[in-house]
């Protein structure tokens, strides 16, 4: 081994020298878990490193940890190529073990005291003066990443999901990837497919704004104090676009289906452009509002049907009459001009059939 690579915790690493074992890094700093802050400490290093690579390669990426507690997963990270590590911890008592940390990480960490749903992440990374990443880039080089308190999760999820909604947040350096642990049971809300039992808002939600994929198991014995229940590690990747076309929808009925076509109808005649979407080649409604043929083409239907799609819904029985197409692509402009010419049309043959009778 060279001089400059040093041994940690069974693994070769650059980037952190030896340090004291997890479990005698809390005796020495006397940690004790608070329950009233849902803390349950993380002791196998071999899971926290596990944890870290579902992040990918974080050579020279950007990091927020959420809640480091004693620095397990802190550790795993500082092992890594990182540029920078940001720590939000809400407990005083963790601060002096992250700062012993701090002091071996090279310039790379830095500890934020206070409560994540208050903390602006984009703020920290704006102040390290990182440069943000387009919405289409794959691979971004930031992550948030945490064993997170049972009692946050899922407010913090939520709050992430509307950052994303808005690219706010971290969210506007890119499709900032997130990896967090949860209760086996919300995690299996937050993926379950339709039909599923666990099918709930939570998985609505993130499933809208992010594709969540469990990417293993944490039994409870591996916490301290050991939790009541199994706990998930779930990886959650913004999308690109809300609407995701490889989605199956196999549990709508045809009413269903008549309702949402209608409803989507509505929605392309009144955003130009976004008839003519296409996910695998993205570009801004108002270019796409130029192209010829922005709009649907134009149907004939029960003139009411649009409206009653969003009061009380379309009978089966008028399903063929909503739909039924003309054989003609035509504007709604298009459209009333040929019906003013045929009828201008109409009215000088009726004027002209009257005045032959006239002058009988």
């Amino acid at each position: 081994m060279s001089s400059s690579a040093l041994k940690v915790f069974g693994e070769t690493s650059t980037y952190l020298p030896p340090l004291p074992a997890l479990r005698d890094f809390i005796k020495i700093y006397r940690l004790n878990a608070d329950k009233a802050l849902s803390q349950n400490y993380l002791m196998d290093m071999n899971l926290c490193r596990k944890m870290v690579r579902c992040a990918g390669d974080l050579k020279n990426s950007h990091v927020v940890e959420v809640g480091p507690g004693p620095g397990g997963i802190t550790r795993a990270i500082l092992e890594k190529p990182c540029h920078r590590l940001d720590v939000v911890e809400l407990d005083k008592q963790f601060v002096p073990a992250l700062e012993h940390l701090k002091h071996h990480a090279q310039d790379r960490m830095f500890i934020h005291k206070g409560d994540i749903m208050k903390t602006d992440v984009g703020g920290i990374w704006e102040e390290a003066d990182a440069n943000k990443c387009d919405w289409m880039d794959q691979n971004p080089p930031f992550s948030l990443i945490g064993n997170l308190p049972f009692h946050i999760s899922t407010p913090l999820i939520i709050k992430l999901m509307k950052s994303i909604s808005d690219r706010t947040g971290p969210f506007a350096f890119g499709r900032i990837p997130m990896m967090f642990s949860f209760q086996l049971e919300v995690a299996k809300r937050m993926v379950a497919p339709l039909g599923s039992d666990f099918r709930s808002r939570i998985g609505l939600t993130c499933q809208n704004w992010a594709e969540p994929k469990i990417m293993f198991d944490i039994p409870g014995k591996c916490f301290t104090p050991r939790p009541e229940v199994s706990v998930a590690f779930v990886r959650l990747t913004p999308r690109h676009c809300r609407l995701d076309p490889t989605m199956v929808v196999p549990m709508l009925d045809m009413q269903n289906f008549a309702e949402m076509c209608l409803f989507y109808e509505k929605q392309c005649r009144e955003m130009p452009g976004l008839f003519l979407y296409n996910h695998r080649e993205p570009i801004e409604l108002n270019e796409l509002a130029k192209h010829p043929f922005p709009f649907p083409p134009v149907y004939t239907r029960p003139v009411d049907a649009l409206e009653r799609i969003e009061n009380k819904g379309l009978n089966l029985n008028e399903f063929d009459a909503a739909f039924k197409e003309t054989k003609t692509w035509r504007s709604k402009k298009e459209q009333k001009k040929k019906e003013n010419e045929e009828r201008r049309q109409q009215e000088n043959k009726n004027n002209e059939i009257n005045y032959e009778e006239e002058n009988k």
